[in-house]
């Protein structure tokens, strides 16, 4: 499975081990793969998270898409912005700003 081969020098620097930078993570990906892959490295992390039934995926995304303004009201939600000089966008997408 990606998601556990995947390796962490692919990513930018901030979310390499060693990194001064906060271990945190955003993105709109599914929390079947991404979740997996963030608490194999002791990442914290906000995504969309789809809903189970009796032990099955239902494909249906709880709290919504975590995409655009649903990204940006979870992202103030949990995390105290002031705290941070610095904080590095996964992608430069208009949304993100």
């Amino acid at each position: 499975m990606f998601s556990r081969a995947f390796n962490p020098s692919d990513c930018r620097p901030p979310v390499r081990s060693g990194s001064s930078a906060p271990s945190q993570g955003v993105s709109t990906s599914l929390n079947v793969y991404l979740g997996l892959w963030c608490e194999a490295r002791n990442l914290s992390y906000i995504c969309t998270t789809l809903g189970e039934r009796a032990g099955r995926l239902t494909g249906q995304c709880l709290r919504g898409d975590c995409a655009g303004a649903e990204k940006v009201r979870r992202i103030k939600e949990r995390f105290d912005l002031g705290r941070y000089t610095v904080v590095y966008p996964a992608s430069a997408h208009e949304s993100h700003k």
